[in-house]
């Protein structure tokens, strides 16, 4: 009980049936610990040695088959979960103030135990106002991919490379972290989000992604593109685009090559565009409110 703040607050997520778990894993663990220490006093006698280390064998693989079994029920885990330093702290509070009072009968300890609770659910209530107020565009910098979230309050859209929706270990280390923080769902679509190919229209800001070589008629009053995300190695020139486009930033994702961007970085400080980088600089992130 006393690890739950902690747990929850350095790996997101909450064990449910643990009890279950532990009923089988903590005396099975005790008892492995135990073989092991005696497979380490009779190592001296093969015949005896063997016999015993057969048996901790058994026990680990008993014990893990068991935990894998328990983990494999859907509603096993409670993940996702994402609480501040001093919310953890909060919750610590009350369960010691509960505990103390459950032991030695003090009103004190419940008093100042429901004191944490209450403070607890004030900010972890405040942490869920502000999450479903939030818009965000967030470039994720993900080697050689091209990964975006657009967020709006606590649901998300993502575009970019389909094997990432595959991967599950680049989307746990890459994307699931950010998706924790900000406490957001996927949604097949965003009702404030136009999308038309390469151009979205996200709450009155004005985006283009290009991946490919496009090309834009010169006009003499340039549409306004908030930002400019550009992914790969397409066959484009900044200059052309800025002579028909007004661009107020550039976003280089992690999977345009170091050398190319060298190129168009060059571009973009002649041309006086902010530019920025994923690759050196890290993840993007667009507060669009």
């Amino acid at each position: 009980i006393l690890t739950v703040p902690l747990s929850i607050y350095h790996f997101h997520q909450f064990p449910i049936l643990f009890l279950f778990t532990n009923f089988l894993a903590v005396p099975l663990s005790s008892l492995i610990l135990l073989g092991e220490i005696l497979l380490c006093v009779i190592s001296f006698i093969p015949s005896a040695a063997f016999l015993v280390g057969k048996l901790v064998t058994w026990l680990i693989q008993l014990m893990n088959t068991y935990i894998e079994n328990i983990e494999s029920i859907k509603f096993s885990l409670w993940d996702g979960l994402q609480v501040t330093i001093l919310q953890a702290i909060l919750l610590l509070l009350f369960i010691v103030g509960a505990s103390y009072w459950l032991m030695e009968r003090s009103a004190s300890g419940l008093k100042w135990g429901l004191c944490a609770l209450a403070g607890f659910a004030a900010l972890r209530s405040w942490s869920f106002i502000e999450s479903s107020q939030q818009v965000k565009f967030v470039v994720y910098n993900v080697s050689q991919k091209k990964a975006i979230d657009i967020i709006d309050g606590r649901k998300y859209y993502f575009t970019g490379d389909s094997s990432l929706l595959t991967d599950d270990f680049a989307r746990n280390f890459y994307l699931k972290p950010s998706r924790t923080l900000y406490r957001v769902q996927q949604k097949e679509k965003l009702e404030c989000l136009y999308r038309d190919d390469c151009y979205l229209d996200y709450r009155g800001k004005h985006i283009l992604l290009i991946d490919k070589p496009v090309y834009f008629d010169p006009r003499p009053e340039k549409p306004v593109i908030d930002l400019l995300v550009i992914s790969k190695n397409p066959k484009l020139y900044l200059e052309k685009i800025a002579a028909s486009l007004d661009i107020k930033q550039v976003v280089f994702d992690a999977s345009v090559p170091a050398w190319k961007a060298g190129y168009w970085k060059k571009d973009c400080d002649s041309l006086g565009i902010p530019w920025h980088d994923v690759s050196t600089a890290g993840a993007f992130v667009m507060n669009t409110r």
